[in-house]
């Protein structure tokens, strides 16, 4: 099950942990063109940038007019 916040820009997953990790989850993510914070708020993993390149521009979230047009119009 997944939820996004559209203001904060997280997404909430549960999961089960013996099915999948949390890491393979944000590895999934970032695959498909997101970048990924981990739980612990530091570290990263970046999607690809060709992979990035690909997405619509409204999902471009490394955009910072993106990211205020979002948290503006929700």
């Amino acid at each position: 099950h997944a939820d996004w916040n559209v203001k904060n820009l997280e997404t909430l997953v549960v999961y089960r942990p013996k099915k999948i990790s949390e890491k393979k989850i944000h590895s999934t993510i970032a695959n498909l063109g997101h970048d990924q914070v981990l739980a612990d708020g530091v570290n990263k993993i970046i999607a690809p940038q060709e992979i990035y390149n690909k997405l619509p521009a409204c999902c471009k979230y490394r955009d910072p007019k993106i990211i205020k047009d979002h948290i503006t119009n929700g």
